[in-house]
């Protein structure tokens, strides 16, 4: 008698989450500690926080994963889930952010035990990449980083790009003009499809759409004047 196996595509995730738009999975959690510091959640701007999905019906996936990252079963619990998405490409964060040295620990040891698969992870928490990646220490070979300007509209000066790319770490910032923005996808609000920039460490200028966003955009820029 043969044992039925469930297919891989069909299997239920616990701790990821599959997404349209991005067409691979991504892990999340809760916006509790990142909005502390994050300027696109003041102004409004932030897309987690405008997201139903991840603020209501995911909210009890994404407090049992933070709970997750925080514990010692992190890496083999992940890697086991990993496995069975079926998928060469995962993303951390769509929502939230790393805010302890120990997470970039375990990711990066995560990235180390699956080294055929490409992992993204978007941060703006600038301070523990300096602690982690100290002198001339760089992120494992399949893990991109992409450090994000905080302030909503604004290029990184240049020397910060610089300094950064050097590390193997790419930065993102966003515009509100599309001639500017090199992301087709925040730009026709489609799907990524073929693009993989953000795995291939290219620094990422994201076009700022939604509904309300310039309304918000320039109510918060009259707001710092």
């Amino acid at each position: 008698m043969t044992t039925k196996t469930k297919s891989c595509t069909s299997t239920k995730l616990k701790y990821l989450s599959r997404n349209s738009k991005l067409l691979y999975p991504s892990f999340d959690i809760t916006l509790n500690e990142c909005q502390k510091s994050c300027n696109y959640f003041v102004s409004k701007l932030c897309y987690a926080k405008n997201n139903p999905r991840i603020m209501i019906y995911n909210k009890p996936k994404n407090l049992r994963n933070e709970a997750l990252l925080n514990s010692k079963s992190f890496v083999s619990t992940i890697k086991k889930e990993i496995l069975l998405s079926n998928s060469r490409k995962i993303r951390f964060f769509s929502a939230g952010d790393i805010y302890k040295i120990s997470h970039l620990e375990k990711i990066e040891r995560l990235c180390l035990a699956l080294p055929n698969i490409q992992f993204w992870l978007s941060t703006h928490n600038e301070f523990l990449l300096s602690e982690f990646y100290k002198q001339d220490k760089k992120p494992v070979k399949n893990l991109n980083i992409i450090l994000s300007n905080s302030e909503p509209n604004t290029e990184w000066e240049l020397f910060l790009k610089k300094y950064w790319n050097k590390k193997r770490i790419a930065t993102s910032s966003t515009t509100n003009e599309k001639s500017l923005s090199n992301c087709h996808s925040s730009v026709e609000k489609s799907s990524c499809d073929l693009c993989e920039k953000c795995f291939t460490g290219e620094n990422i200028t994201y076009f700022i759409h939604g509904k309300y966003a310039d309304m918000r955009l320039k109510r918060y820029e009259d707001q710092k004047e």
